[in-house]
């Protein structure tokens, strides 16, 4: 391996010569080596033992890097590429910072690769300079858009017919989706919706067995069994940690006390002084 480098054009460093006098006094003469076209150079090899590995898993901060490089993305959007794809549950993310990625987002890839035009790099790159044209004045949006839902269209005819739903709906056998509220709980709808208005949990990923939480051992005084709701907070929206009756008529709640039903809190008002049931007078 032979290493060397020539200064072409001086740039700012005509501005530095002094220091440039100093550095040069550091540095081995190294040239170029002045090979032509056919010439045969003696080389001597040496065989260095050397182990692969893996590839360093993506962190926000390289995904944006790699996003830069394929001409995707503004850096308006970076943020929101990367939350989009946690959101969704695609990808998870560690305290290392790093991407893991999960079996839905190995799912989705891998049931859209080679269906979508869209799943293309250069797709991509090509759609956000014709929006930019767009912002330019040199493109209108109709027309653009018109193309893109043009061949969209097509290739989801074509991939309703070819792939069956993987999660089908109970109610009509139509595909469940996936949806994502702004407070991040997600939840599976079938996509029928209007006509189908079936709606499961989401659980790791996947649609719920049930249409809601099942119910527990635990019985109302109505003698209704109780589910139990559970909601952690995220951001401004508060959690919640209760039982519920399974009766929508009846509606009675009792509070979450070391994983089972606090009967006693009906006694209390919500200042915790008890109700008076009788007044018995002596």
């Amino acid at each position: 391996m032979a290493k060397g480098r020539k200064l072409v054009s001086p740039g700012w460093l005509s501005l530095t010569k002094v220091d440039q006098v100093e550095e040069a006094k550091d540095e081995t003469p190294n040239p170029v080596p002045a090979f032509k076209v056919g010439q045969t150079v003696p080389v001597r090899c040496e065989v260095v033992p050397m182990k692969t590995r893996r590839p360093q898993r993506y962190t926000d901060a390289a995904l944006v890097e790699i996003l830069e490089e394929k001409g995707i993305g503004r850096p308006s959007s970076f943020a929101s590429i990367v939350s989009t794809l946690l959101e969704r549950g695609y990808v998870r993310q560690e305290d290392d910072m790093q991407l893991y990625v999960q079996d839905l987002g190995i799912y989705v890839f891998q049931t859209l690769n080679g269906k979508f035009t869209f799943m293309d790099f250069e797709y991509t790159r090509r759609m956000e300079a014709q929006l930019d044209q767009i912002a330019q004045g040199a493109a209108t949006y109709i027309d653009t858009v018109a193309t893109f839902d043009g061949g969209l269209g097509g290739e989801l005819e074509n991939f309703a017919r070819a792939t069956k739903p993987r999660f089908p709906c109970p109610s009509c056998g139509k595909p469940m989706c996936r949806h994502t509220k702004d407070d991040g709980h997600a939840f599976w709808g079938c996509t029928g919706y209007p006509e189908c208005k079936t709606v499961r949990e989401d659980v790791g990923g996947k649609p719920s067995a049930t249409a809601g939480p099942a119910p527990s051992a635990f019985k109302c005084k109505c003698g209704q069994p109780l589910i139990h709701r559970k909601k952690a907070a995220a951001g401004d929206s508060k959690g919640y940690d209760f039982f519920g009756c399974s009766d929508r008529a009846c509606n009675k709640a009792y509070p979450n006390k070391g994983g089972r039903p606090d009967f006693a809190a009906d006694l209390k008002r919500a200042s915790g002084r008890p109700k008076v049931v009788a007044r018995i007078k002596i």
